[in-house]
């Protein structure tokens, strides 16, 4: 076998996963005897994992994320809600299936770039709508006052996870009030 180029090694983790139903890991390529040997791709592609990525594959445990298979994920999430992620509700589930929103972010230079990237306008800060003035505690406050008029108890954090339209995201209440509880303190307060 000549010289073997970057194309060969990324064609042949791609066959050995197809037949395999699996990501090689240097071991399982060793062990199974496949061709060209672990060393020769390291050394055409730099590192295992950047021969993993090149092919598209997963390394290891954790997805490599592509700029593809995250364009991919963000447009499989809209097909499915029917709306734009926002960067807090796209971290809640769905970790199998497509890479956190510091990922994205990291990927596309922001969040924001991210979901223009695949055509959808992004949504207000920390994933609720967007709120002209900044957060502050009287208008947290009256936010929580609001979601208990409609659902007739006082929420409780995981109530506040996906963030409900008009209100803020759970990281810009803790940025205001200093934590969950202290918020819920004063809307109960507020209402005595």
């Amino acid at each position: 076998m000549g010289a073997v180029t970057e194309a060969e090694a990324v064609t042949a983790l791609k066959r050995w996963a197809r037949k395999h139903r699996k990501t090689p890991t240097r071991a399982t390529w060793e062990a199974s005897g496949a061709k060209p040997s672990r060393g020769t791709i390291e050394r055409v592609c730099g590192r295992w994992s950047r021969a993993l990525e090149l092919a598209g594959l997963e390394g290891g445990r954790k997805p490599v994320w592509t700029e593809t298979r995250t364009k991919a994920a963000l447009q499989r999430y809209v097909r499915e809600k029917g709306r734009q992620p926002g960067f807090e509700a796209w971290n809640t589930g769905g970790r199998k299936t497509r890479p956190s929103a510091a990922v994205v972010a990291k990927r596309f230079g922001s969040w924001a770039e991210a979901c223009r990237a695949v055509g959808v306008e992004p949504r207000g800060r920390g994933g609720g709508e967007w709120h002209a003035e900044p957060w502050s505690e009287t208008t947290v406050v009256e936010a929580i006052r609001a979601w208990r008029a409609e659902h007739d108890h006082w929420p409780v954090a995981t109530d506040w996870i996906p963030v409900a339209p008009g209100c803020p995201s759970m990281t810009q209440l803790r940025r205001v009030c200093g934590s969950w509880s202290r918020a819920l303190r004063l809307a109960q307060a507020a209402g005595a």
